[in-house]
């Protein structure tokens, strides 16, 4: 798993919401020209950065998951967001927001062929599909290029 994936899986979590609050990313000895062996990484916070409430702890056997494999509890799905929706202007009909999933669907052409991947979608305000992205974990389709 890239560097970058790692970073974007602990802003979905809620661990970090910006790029300057990791000080390093790095493999656990164990890796092979760059491949972990072990799939355990190290973590480096920034000064100053707290380390993550204990809830947000996680246990599962592969990188793949739909975000609720290996929580701990029904609490633990519930992640600390950095940010608040009150103060986005955004605003979108409820219209249009109910349509997106099947708008992002109908883009899946991999899912369409496998039925096995997730994906994720960029839409605008009035729910044009943008960019989407497929994989094996919802982590990596958002962090995809």
């Amino acid at each position: 798993m890239s560097v970058l994936k790692l970073a974007g899986f602990l802003v979905s979590e809620g661990v970090v919401f910006a790029t300057d609050q990791v000080a390093g990313i790095r493999y656990r000895a164990g890796a092979i020209n760059g491949v972990n062996t072990h799939n355990i990484v190290d973590v480096v916070l920034a000064p100053g950065v707290q380390a993550p409430d204990a809830s947000l702890e996680r246990s599962f056997y592969t990188t793949s998951s739909c975000g609720l494999c290996g929580k701990a509890s029904l609490e633990a799905v519930r992640t600390t967001a950095h940010w608040s929706v009150d103060d986005d202007p955004l605003s979108i009909n409820t219209d249009a927001l109910a349509a997106l999933p099947v708008r992002l669907r109908a883009a899946q052409r991999v899912f369409y062929c496998t039925g096995g991947l997730h994906a994720a979608g960029l839409f605008s305000a009035d729910g044009e599909l943008l960019c989407v992205r497929e994989d094996v974990g919802r982590h990596n389709a958002a962090t995809r290029s």
